[in-house]
């Protein structure tokens, strides 16, 4: 499932702070900046691990990730 909030009656952090208390496992954060780069900022919940990864890359990291906390 995936939940796009473009909200902007809320700031950031709030939003991601919601999502992490509901469990969301998984967030992608997508800003102006990153377009520009060409990256996406991916946080995985249960490491508290941040990383950049690119456009082309995204389904395939993401779908690894899933995996990957699958198996715990």
């Amino acid at each position: 499932r995936v939940k796009f909030d473009d909200r902007d009656s809320q700031r950031p952090g709030w939003k991601f702070a919601q999502y992490e208390f509901q469990g969301v496992p998984i967030r992608l954060a997508l800003g102006s900046r990153d377009l520009d780069s060409g990256n996406i900022e991916v946080t995985r919940r249960d490491e508290k691990s941040k990383e950049m990864i690119p456009f082309d890359e995204i389904v395939d990291h993401v779908d690894y990730l899933i995996e990957d906390i699958l198996q715990f």
